[in-house]
Parts: C-alpha cells; sequence; structure tokens
C-alpha cells in the first residue's frame, strides 16, 4: 500500500508536510526545516500510530512523496528531470559504443596516441578504453 505525503513550502522557509488517508484516525501533519526532515517526522508518527494499534491496517506501506511548487518551477524541474534521463540513456548508448571502437581499434593493433586521435579524446581516456577492452577479451576467452 502506497501512503502519499504532500510538501508544500511555507513563507518562513518551513516544509510542511500532510499524510492523509481514510485508515488514519487523523491526518498527520508536521513541519520541518527540509522535505528529509518533515519526512523523518512524518515516519515517527506514523510508526507511533501502528504501535498504539490507532493505524493498525496500515503495516506494510510505502510514502510516495509530492512535493508541491509554484507552476513555473514545477515545470522546470519536469524539464530538467526528462532531459536527465535522456542524458543517461545517450550514456548508456555511448558506453556500448565505446567497447564496439575500442574492440575494432585494438583489433588494427593501433597505438594508443593513435587511437586517442581518432576518437577526439586523451590518451588517457583511450588508455582507460583499450585496456577495459582488453580486459574483457580475456574474461572472454579464460571464460570459453
Amino acid at each position: 500500500m502506497t501512503l502519499k505525503i504532500s510538501y508544500t513550502r511555507t513563507d518562513s522557509g518551513w516544509w510542511h508536510a500532510v499524510l492523509t488517508d481514510p485508515r488514519l484516525p487523523d491526518p498527520i501533519e508536521m513541519r520541518g526545516q527540509s522535505i528529509q526532515h518533515a519526512r523523518n517526522k512524518i515516519k515517527a508518527q506514523l510508526k507511533s500510530l501502528i504501535r498504539t494499534k490507532k493505524a493498525a491496517k496500515i503495516d506494510d506501506t510505502t510514502l510516495e512523496d509530492r512535493i508541491v511548487l509554484p507552476r513555473t518551477t514545477e515545470k522546470a524541474v519536469r524539464a530538467y528531470k526528462s532531459a536527465r534521463e535522456r542524458m543517461e540513456r545517450v550514456r548508456t548508448e555511448i558506453k556500448q559504443e565505446q567497447s564496439v571502437v575500442a574492440e575494432a581499434l585494438l583489433t588494427l593493433r593501433l597505438s594508443t596516441r593513435d587511437c586517442a586521435e581518432i576518437l577526439g579524446i586523451s590518451r588517457q581516456r583511450a588508455q582507460q578504453l583499450l585496456d577495459v577492452q582488453r580486459r574483457l577479451r580475456k574474461t572472454d576467452s579464460s571464460s570459453a
């Protein structure tokens, strides 16, 4: 079961956290200087309610945060997260391509300096890529 905690920033700079659920006798409301501080206070209060059997039906739960921000800020956060996800996909693709190109360059027996020149990276980075590929070759040949 997932319980949702809503966080709102107050004018004084504190975070107001509210956890509402029909199984709770009353909503749990806490304030904290940070989101984590407010979350920890909500968790402590929820554990206390479970321990005292006032919220007995809530036992194995997951807490989900809903941070309320101004619309322009929310839009900027969404754009950032989307860009970060795209970056991670590209990073994964680059790692795969590095492996392929390192294998191809090793096959040609080029020097590290030439590999770096071809790839447009430093000699040190080229050496790292080639070393990783050599280690992969060794593990593949020893496991075969």
